[in-house]
C-alpha cells in the first residue's frame, strides 16, 4: 500500500482500513496486541474503547479530494457509523466528511494534503450513487478516461 501511496494511486480505508492509514493503533479492547504502528499515512491516531456504538447518519463530503476530485460531490448518503473507538484530535488536512445527526453536525475521517489517501469511520459510503460516480470519475480522468455519466 505504501508503495501504491508512493505512486500516486489513491487509497480508501474504511474503518479498520482508515485505522490502519493512520499512525498508530492502541487496542488493549480486541487483540490483547497494545500498540500497532499504522502505515502512517493519515495523521490520526486510534484508541478502541471498550463499548461499540452504531448509529444512522447523513454525510456529505467535507471537501474535494486535491488533484484528482476537484469539487465535493453533494452526496448525502444515510449510513452507518460504527462506533468503538475514540481519536484523539490531531492536526489533518481536513475532515473527509460532515455527519449530521438530530441536527448535530460532527467531522469524520481524514485525508492526506494531496487528496490521495483518505478515510472514515462511517460504512455504507458507496450507498450514495452521488458519492461513487463521483469517485470513479475522479479515478477515471486521472487515467486520461471521460466520465462514465
Amino acid at each position: 500500500m505504501l508503495q501504491a501511496h508512493q505512486q500516486g494511486i489513491p487509497l480508501l480505508g474504511i474503518c479498520g482500513g482508515y485505522q490502519m492509514l493512520g499512525e498508530t493503533i492502541f487496542d488493549d479492547v480486541e487483540s490483547g496486541l497494545g500498540m500497532l504502528p499504522g502505515l502512517g499515512l493519515l495523521n490520526t491516531v486510534t484508541h478502541f474503547a471498550r463499548h461499540k456504538t452504531t448509529t444512522l447518519v447523513e454525510a456529505t463530503m467535507a471537501a474535494a479530494l486535491p488533484g484528482w476530485l476537484a469539487a465535493p460531490p453533494r452526496c448525502a448518503c444515510a449510513a452507518t457509523k460504527f462506533i468503538w473507538v475514540k481519536r484523539p484530535g490531531k492536526a489533518t488536512a481536513g475532515p473527509l466528511l460532515q455527519l449530521e445527526k438530530e441536527g448535530r453536525t460532527v467531522a469524520d475521517g481524514a485525508m492526506t494534503d494531496d487528496g490521495l489517501a483518505f478515510g472514515t469511520y462511517l460504512h455504507g459510503l458507496f450507498d450514495s450513487d452521488d458519492f461513487t460516480r463521483a469517485l470513479v470519475n475522479g479515478l477515471r480522468q486521472r487515467k486520461g478516461l471521460a466520465s462514465a455519466g
